[in-house]
């Protein structure tokens, strides 16, 4: 795993001319220089990230203003420090895309505990089910499939096609809420008036929905399209991705029997090692781990950082630790 010099981000106590006074103190305002390259760099396959002038503030309170911030691909960082310097905050902002300057085909992956499952009904999944939970984009071209190939059995495919658009608007429109509320000045304007263009089509798109509930026949025009639309859902939906998963799982210790029984039988370090794994299994290209030692015991923490080392040694991976990182993790990696 290469280790070089990396540009920490730096502190400031000066006050920015555009944080308002009545600001919500728990609204998170991201910044970064956009220079005459942006345009040119952003949407290249560039796992570097290299962002100047960042300002960081929550509520009132400035927490980065003019700091450079560089993490090279294939690095783990540490970064360690007292509560209250905006660790967290800053591991939230880069999770949340909120600074300009990085690829939109950066995959970030915000991790702030070990043992959460973001699945309401984990109690019912086995642990394969958990692990493959996390490709989001796997789970919503099944949600899609399952759609058109029941509205195509029902002869109601104009539903499911308004339905899955309506969704499609949706989902962008959540998106967008939660940029514009982090985000200030013109980018914040900006994401704003993007909002409310997304509400007047979400409007749209579920008159639209309402309407085909009334649509007795489906035209050939839909039937056409929602074939199409599974035939290109289905050459996207890769078969080797299970097989993939069951092989992650057998490496951590989970045998075949063990992945296809209920997740919520297992222990809880048990199930740290199945998350663990589930980072594996998405490959995010920078990992943002925040605290993932706290609360847990010695041999814990020696399997996390054994794993993180060996497993995911590839990865850009930044730690956030309160007080100081294992020592294990120190050896080779590079502290802030």
């Amino acid at each position: 795993m290469p280790r070089k010099a990396a540009t920490a981000p730096s502190s400031s106590s000066r006050k920015s001319a555009g944080v308002s006074a009545a600001m919500p103190s728990s609204v998170i305002m991201a910044r970064s220089q956009q220079d005459r390259f942006h345009l040119a760099t952003i949407d290249h396959h560039d796992l570097n990230i290299h962002l100047r002038q960042v300002g960081l503030s929550i509520g009132n309170r400035e927490l980065l203003v003019d700091a450079e911030l560089k993490l090279e691909s294939g690095v783990h960082y540490g970064l360690v420090g007292r509560n209250g310097t905006g660790k967290s905050t800053l591991l939230q902002a880069l999770g949340d895309g909120l600074f300009e300057g990085i690829s939109a085909h950066v995959h970030v992956m915000y991790v702030h505990q070990l043992f959460h499952v973001d699945m309401d009904n984990s109690a019912q999944l086995s642990v394969v089910d958990v692990l493959l939970s996390g490709d989001k984009q796997r789970l919503g071209r099944q949600h899609m499939m399952d759609l058109l190939e029941a509205g195509l059995e029902s002869q109601t495919v104009s539903h499911a096609l308004k339905q899955l658009d309506y969704e499609a608007v949706d989902a962008a429109r959540a998106k967008m809420d939660r940029v514009a509320i982090k985000r200030s000045g013109l980018r914040g304007l900006t994401a704003r008036n993007k909002l409310v263009a997304l509400e007047h089509q979400l409007a749209q798109a579920k008159a639209a929905w309402d309407d085909a509930v009334q649509t007795s026949v489906d035209s050939d025009y839909d039937i056409v399209a929602a074939n199409n639309w599974l035939e290109s859902l289905y050459a996207q939906d890769d078969l080797s991705t299970e097989a993939r998963a069951r092989e992650i799982l057998v490496d951590i210790g989970l045998s075949v029997e063990q992945q296809d029984r209920p997740f919520h039988e297992l222990s809880g370090g048990w199930k740290m090692r199945v998350f663990l794994a589930q980072i594996e299994f998405l490959q995010p290209d920078l990992l943002l781990l925040d605290e993932p030692t706290n609360h847990l015991d010695l041999p814990r923490i020696q399997w996390v950082m054994h794993f993180i080392q060996t497993r995911l040694q590839h990865l850009t991976v930044v730690t956030v630790q309160y007080n100081e990182m294992p020592k294990d993790w120190e050896m080779g990696s590079m502290v802030c």
